[in-house]
């Protein structure tokens, strides 16, 4: 309910409630296992991580060659928070198929 007020700052951080689903959107160059822990760390106590995926859009194959996707899978499981990394930023419907909350984190980087 709290984070349905928060409205976040247009093309970086937004969050909406669309259809009973909580979409939070993170675009971030430093998207890191330690920003990814940061993040959930603050969404637990809310009650928003039952049922969520978190969503790792990583732009492009030299950015996400440089992003420790085994270290993010960690700390996802460690909140019970299920995990894909976007091809292309193609958002399959089975990956948010009857969840409650998708955290879209958007790892942009300079090419």
């Amino acid at each position: 309910a709290a984070l349905a007020s928060l409205s976040g700052v247009p093309g970086r951080g937004e969050v909406k409630v669309e259809g009973g689903v909580l979409n939070i959107l993170d675009r971030n160059p430093g998207i890191s296992h330690m920003s990814v822990e940061f993040l959930l760390s603050r969404l637990k106590p809310l009650g928003v991580l039952r049922d969520a995926v978190l969503l790792v859009d990583p732009v492009s194959k030299k950015v996400c060659d440089k992003m420790d996707k085994d270290l993010i899978s960690d700390v996802a499981a460690k909140y019970g928070v299920s995990m894909e990394i976007l091809d292309n930023g193609e958002i399959k419907p089975e990956y948010i198929e009857g969840k409650k909350t998708v955290i879209h984190l958007v790892k942009e980087g300079y090419q």
